[in-house]
C-alpha cells in the first residue's frame, strides 16, 4: 500500500515537472521567435532605405505615430522616407550594410555602414542642396529600435557623426581627429550565446562604468571592465586613452552627469544610449585642438555598441556621437543658420 502510494506521488511529480518543462520550453520558444521576428523587421526596415520601391513597406512595419530621434532632431515617417529618397537620388549605388543586430522582447539595436558614391546633388527638405563630389562616402551609425505590443516599430534613436557627414559631402573641410584605428576582423560581428547571469553581469558592469568612472571619477572600475587589449572605435587605441578622456572631460566639466538608458543585451553584445550634460568651465584638449572654456552648458547624446570575451571583459566598442553638435556648443564651429 505504501509502495503504491509512493509510486503514485512519483508519477504525479513527474507529470507536473514534464508539464512545467513543456510550458517553459513553449515560453522560451515564443520569446526566441519574437526576438527573431524583431530582427527580421529591423533588417527589412534598413533595406528599405536603399530602394525607392521599398520605402512604402515602412508603413506596414511601423506603428501609428512612429518617430525617429537623430542628431537632426525628431522626425516623422513621412520626413524619414523623403530624406531616404533624397539620399537614393544623390547616391544611386547607396547601400546599407548591417554589421550586427541584437534584440530582446521590447528593443532591438543595430550597427550599420552606409556606402555610396556622391554622384548627384543632395537636396534637403528646405530646397537647399549640396553639389556632388563624385567621391565615395562611408558613414556609420548605431540605432536603437523600440517595438510596441504588436511588434511594430514605435520609435528609433539613431546616433551618427554629422561632422563626418559634412566633411565627406563637401560641406566643410576635414578636421584633425587623430590617427585612424585599424578595422576589426570581420569575425567579431558574431553573437555568442551566454547565460542570463552573464548578461546581468554585463548590464551591471556597464552601469558601474557610467556611475563610478564618468560620474564619480573612480577609474579602477574601468580596469575591471576592460580587457587590456580593448579598443574603442573610432578614437580609443587602448584603455588608458579612454581613462584619459574621462579625466579630461571631468576636469573641463566638473559637474558632468552621464546617464544610460536603455541597455539592450544579447549574448556577448550590448548596446545602450548615453546622455552627457555639464557646464564647460575649464579648457579641454582633444586630438588636434585645445578648446577654450565657454562657461556654458553642454549636452551630448550617443549610442554605444560593445562586445565581451568569455571572461566577461569588454574587448571592443563602437561609439557614435554627434561631434558636430558638440563643436558648435563649445564654439569651435559656428552654429548653422536657422
Amino acid at each position: 500500500m505504501h509502495i503504491k502510494r509512493f509510486s503514485l506521488i512519483i508519477s504525479v511529480f513527474v507529470v507536473v515537472m514534464l508539464a512545467f518543462s513543456a510550458q517553459a520550453s513553449t515560453v522560451s520558444y515564443a520569446q526566441d521567435s519574437k526576438i527573431a521576428a524583431h530582427k527580421a523587421t529591423v533588417m527589412q526596415f534598413m533595406d528599405a532605405f536603399a530602394h525607392s520601391d521599398k520605402l512604402a513597406t515602412l508603413d506596414s512595419i511601423t506603428a501609428k505615430g512612429y518617430v525617429d530621434y537623430s542628431p537632426q532632431g525628431k522626425t516623422d515617417l513621412a520626413s524619414i522616407k523623403a530624406g531616404a529618397e533624397s539620399f537614393i537620388k544623390a547616391m544611386p549605388d547607396i547601400n546599407y550594410k548591417t554589421l550586427i543586430v541584437i534584440a530582446n522582447e521590447e528593443w532591438a539595436a543595430l550597427r550599420y555602414e552606409q556606402t555610396g558614391t556622391f554622384t548627384n546633388a543632395l537636396v534637403s527638405a528646405d530646397g537647399s542642396s549640396l553639389p556632388p563630389t563624385g567621391k565615395p562616402v562611408l558613414l556609420t551609425g548605431n540605432v536603437l529600435v523600440k517595438f510596441d505590443a504588436e511588434s511594430k516599430i514605435e520609435a528609433t534613436w539613431e546616433a551618427y557623426d554629422q561632422l563626418s557627414f559634412a566633411v565627406q559631402f563637401g560641406a566643410m573641410p576635414a578636421m584633425d581627429g587623430g590617427a585612424a584605428l585599424p578595422p576589426p576582423d570581420a569575425s567579431i560581428w558574431q553573437i555568442t550565446p551566454t547565460s542570463a547571469d552573464a548578461m546581468t553581469a554585463m548590464e551591471t558592469q556597464i552601469k558601474a562604468v557610467i556611475d563610478q568612472a564618468w560620474n564619480k571619477g573612480d577609474l579602477s572600475v574601468v580596469d575591471s571592465a576592460l580587457d587590456p587589449a580593448w579598443i574603442g572605435y573610432p578614437t580609443y587605441a587602448n584603455p588608458q586613452a579612454f581613462k584619459d578622456d574621462i579625466t579630461n572631460s571631468r576636469a573641463a566639466m566638473p559637474d558632468i552627469k552621464v546617464t544610460v538608458d536603455p541597455i539592450v543585451i544579447e549574448g556577448n553584445w550590448a548596446a545602450f544610449h548615453l546622455s552627457y550634460t555639464g557646464t564647460f568651465t575649464h579648457d579641454l584638449t582633444v586630438p588636434g585642438m585645445n578648446i577654450k572654456a565657454t562657461n556654458k552648458p553642454v549636452s551630448l547624446e550617443g549610442i554605444i555598441f560593445l562586445t565581451t570575451n568569455q571572461a566577461g571583459k569588454v574587448i571592443a566598442e563602437w561609439d557614435e556621437f554627434d561631434n558636430y553638435s558638440f563643436l558648435v556648443q563649445v564654439g569651435v564651429i559656428p552654429a548653422p543658420a536657422k
